[in-house]
């Protein structure tokens, strides 16, 4: 009865082994695709890149691919097989060219090759390199809520203050906060409150000024926009409320207006505040998923306060933004 027992134990044991083994005969692959074309035959050459920077211009990402296996588990597992199998997956979403991002080889820490690469599609190999080659961006899903923190740095003004000539102030220093929800996995609702200024030093330091005429122009701005994230830019569009400060004064003692132009009359200081309600334009290139930079159009289309009356006037800022995720769904 124990022999009976032994036996079937021993046999229970081989075959757990002979079906581990049998099913832990070949690499795992995993393999994403984005964009495919129609497989290609078995004997399509693949083309291989190890730097981005050799990579045609003429090109598109379809997918990314994985390969690993540990030589202690795995038949086939060398460098030749692995490649082999990621040639299998290229033809198989229609590419012709392989660029490696990672591959790790055998160590005396561990036993395993691991192959990470993009799949890719070359239209023309005969077009220029592509040296400014970046991994695409992925966009943000459904639901997330970023705060955002920007500087809109540099800014150029044009507004017309009652019984002035149109001015055109341009100048440094700003700032603005607000907050993005992502109602699609590509489009985002950004409400934003900011400010921008015409500084005339692009770095925030205390001046003083002894005398002479000085012009000052400020925008305090309410936003909100609808914006498209593409990979690699966000277009975006909406509406804005303003309050608009300008101020033109006169700096200097009593003895500084003694001479021309003034003859002895110390002109006064000239002001003006208005309100108005217009339209939001923005374009931003991301550098990676949180920096930014960007342009910033705020045109005024109708002045609410001192009186309502159309009357155009605008701000456009060079904006450098960073994001910080706040929720994102898992």
């Amino acid at each position: 009865m124990k022999l009976s027992l032994l036996r079937n134990l021993n046999l229970a044991l081989f075959i757990i082994f002979f079906v581990f083994a049998f099913s832990s005969c070949s690499p795992k692959v995993t393999t994403t695709i984005k964009r495919s074309y129609s497989s290609l035959s078995e004997d399509s050459v693949v083309a291989h890149y190890k730097k981005p920077t050799s990579i045609p211009i003429d090109y598109e990402v379809l997918g990314k691919t994985t390969i690993s296996c540990n030589k202690s588990l795995h038949k086939n597992c060398d460098s030749t097989s692995i490649y082999l199998l990621a040639e299998t997956e290229v033809r198989k979403a229609g590419g012709n060219t392989l660029l490696t991002n990672k591959f790790q080889q055998p160590s005396w820490l561990n036993t395993g090759f691991e192959l990470k690469a993009d799949i890719l599609k070359v239209f023309d190999f005969s077009s220029p390199l592509d040296s400014l080659y970046i991994n695409p961006l992925k966009t943000p899903k459904k639901g997330t809520i970023d705060l955002r923190v920007s500087l809109p740095y540099i800014n150029q003004f044009t507004l017309k203050p009652t019984g002035e000539n149109t001015r055109h102030p341009a100048g440094f220093l700003g700032a603005l906060f607000g907050v993005d929800y992502y109602h699609t996995d590509n489009q985002y609702l950004s409400l934003f409150l900011g400010v921008g200024m015409d500084y005339f030093i692009f770095v925030p330091v205390g001046v003083d000024i002894e005398s002479g005429e000085w012009e000052f122009t400020n925008s305090v701005y309410l936003g909100l926009t609808n914006n498209h994230q593409f990979p690699r830019f966000a277009l975006g569009y909406g509406l804005s409320f303003s309050i608009d400060d300008w101020s033109y004064r006169y700096y200097g003692e009593d003895e500084y207006f003694l001479e021309e132009p003034y003859n002895g009359v110390r002109p006064d200081n000239r002001k003006f505040l208005g309100k108005s309600v217009g339209l939001m334009f923005s374009t931003h290139y991301l550098f990676t998923k949180n920096f930014s930079i960007g342009v910033i159009y705020r045109p005024n289309i109708i002045q609410v306060y001192p009186k309502t009356e159309f009357r155009y006037g605008h701000l456009i800022s060079v904006d450098f933004a960073w994001k910080i995720r706040l929720w994102t769904k898992k």
